[in-house]
């Protein structure tokens, strides 16, 4: 009965590399890309990812930032309303 169940769907292992495959081509196609840069392109790329990651990471900062000053401004506030604002930072 396994052996039929396994013929039908593959072992875990072939599940789990179908499941990775795309990623794998994805990866091996920036790998090729990648080869062909010298190290003056590698270093461009790293600050051009770098830029990139603190563009994205900028917004959630700055929310972070406005919640922390809300709690350090507000002394008035409730001990459970500012456990749930960080719950949010966190």
């Amino acid at each position: 009965m396994l052996s039929i169940v396994k013929k039908l769907f593959g072992s875990k292992t072939d599940r789990d590399f179908r499941e990775i495959k795309p990623l794998l081509e994805q990866t091996l196609q920036a790998y090729e890309t990648i080869k062909q840069l010298d190290n003056d392109q590698l270093r461009a790329k790293t600050q051009e990812f770098r830029l990139r990651i603190k563009e994205n990471v900028q917004a959630e900062q700055d929310q972070i930032d406005q919640l922390r000053r809300q709690i350090e401004e507000d002394f008035a506030m409730d001990v459970e309303e500012k456990e749930r604002l960080y719950n949010q930072i966190d």
